[in-house]
């Protein structure tokens, strides 16, 4: 091998060890994101919510979930002693964490670094005051703490929405 074919050799190992280290700063971070947050449900955008959304409610329940305990969070906090009971036999807040205590503070500081302060003012556009084509009727969809409407239909034949709650209750407006 000769002394230019060497140097150029190593140039390109450089060249490599450097793009690969600084593609993906928080490669680590994001697998941990996708394997934990997309378990459950979509993963969403970290910068969906701010970063104080994150840190007092959804860090907090999630952490719950996934069967870490978060000092000053008790996700029965309000419940009766039955629902606690339901609960606590449903599984919904395990006694096995599913990860590492590191990977937790890993992935929470993730998340926190990457959320904005806040979230940017959305114009809302002004509804037109002479609306000819239709006439609105106000609905109470979700009219009772708790109802979790998991079911939204609209039918064209008889002009109506039907709805469902997560306890199984139909209903037609």
């Amino acid at each position: 091998m000769t002394k230019t074919s060497f140097l150029s050799l190593l140039y390109l190992v450089f060249i490599g060890v450097l793009f690969f280290s600084c593609s993906s700063p928080h490669k680590k971070e994001q697998a941990l994101y996708k394997q934990h947050c997309a378990s459950c449900h979509i993963a969403p955008a970290i910068n969906s919510l701010p970063k104080t959304v994150w840190d007092s409610t959804i860090l907090p329940e999630m952490a719950a979930r996934m069967g870490i305990k978060e000092e000053g969070y008790n996700p029965y906090k309000g419940l009766s002693f039955q629902n606690q009971l339901l609960i606590k036999k449903s599984g919904i807040y395990p006694g096995v964490s599913a990860i590492s205590e590191e990977d937790w503070n890993m992935l929470r500081a993730y998340i926190i670094q990457m959320a904005p302060d806040s979230l940017p003012d959305i114009t809302i556009p002004k509804t037109p005051k002479n609306l000819s084509l239709f006439a609105p009727k106000k609905i109470a969809v979700d009219s009772f703490s708790g109802a979790y409407i998991t079911y939204l239909e609209y039918e064209k034949e008889s002009s109506s929405i039907r709805t469902g709650t997560i306890s199984g209750v139909l209903s037609k407006y």
